[in-house]
C-alpha cells in the first residue's frame, strides 16, 4: 500500500498497516503505480553545435543528421560528451 499526501508519496508498507486509517482508499490491484512521468531526456553534448560551422540549410530529417548530429558526433569525444552532461 502506498499513503500519498499533498501529491507526495509519505509511506509504503503492507496494506494492513493502513487500515481503517484513511478515508480514502483505491484499489490498485493489477495496476502499476508510479509517479508522474518527467521528461529527462536531453541532449546537452548538442549545446558544441554551437562550434561547428554553418550548412547548407537541410531540407528533411536526414540531412539535419547527415548536416549537423552525424557531424557533431564524429568530432566529440567520450570526456566531451561525459563534461557536458555533469
Amino acid at each position: 500500500a502506498i499513503l500519498i499526501e499533498d501529491g507526495l508519496i509519505k509511506k509504503i508498507a503492507p496494506q494492513k498497516n493502513f487500515k481503517g486509517k484513511y478515508s480514502k482508499v483505491m484499489d490498485a490491484s493489477g495496476k502499476l503505480v508510479m509517479p508522474g512521468f518527467i521528461n529527462t531526456h536531453m541532449h546537452f553534448y548538442s549545446t558544441f553545435a554551437r562550434g561547428l560551422g554553418k550548412a547548407a540549410p537541410s531540407r528533411n530529417f536526414v540531412e539535419i543528421l547527415n548536416n549537423l548530429w552525424w557531424r557533431l558526433d564524429k568530432k566529440l569525444t567520450n570526456a566531451d560528451s561525459y563534461y557536458s552532461a555533469v
